[in-house]
């Protein structure tokens, strides 16, 4: 029987869930440096913060551009997730990253908004 998303929560809080994705040790191998542009995510429902990178081998990474989206406390949940996706998709059209990272939510003051922002 499936686990509740309560229970895995509780033990990802405690360092006992299971690491989500899987890293292909082959990968860690390979030496080609990165050329191409990242889209990078610190997520926050009221102060989501993007960039984007772009890395080409021989140079330094330069930051193309960057945002943070403050979204004050009186605007709905649902809302704030809106205009979170928005910037998200904004930036990705405008600049097409290849990859992504995001910051890890370590954070999260209420449980179903912990379910919600995975």
């Amino acid at each position: 029987m499936a686990k509740s998303s309560r229970k895995l929560w509780a033990e990802h809080l405690a360092g006992q869930g299971r690491a989500v994705t899987s890293v292909d040790p082959k990968a860690l191998l390979k030496k080609t440096p990165y050329d191409g542009r990242i889209l990078g995510l610190d997520p926050s429902l009221r102060g989501t913060g993007l960039a984007i990178l772009e890395c080409k081998p021989g140079e330094p990474n330069r930051l193309l551009a960057s945002r943070t989206l403050k979204l004050k406390p009186k605007i709905p949940f649902v809302e704030c997730l809106g205009q979170i996706h928005n910037a998200v998709d904004a930036m990705a059209q405008e600049w097409k990253p290849r990859h992504l990272a995001s910051e890890e939510t370590i954070y999260v003051n209420n449980f179903k908004t912990a379910q919600i922002m995975g």
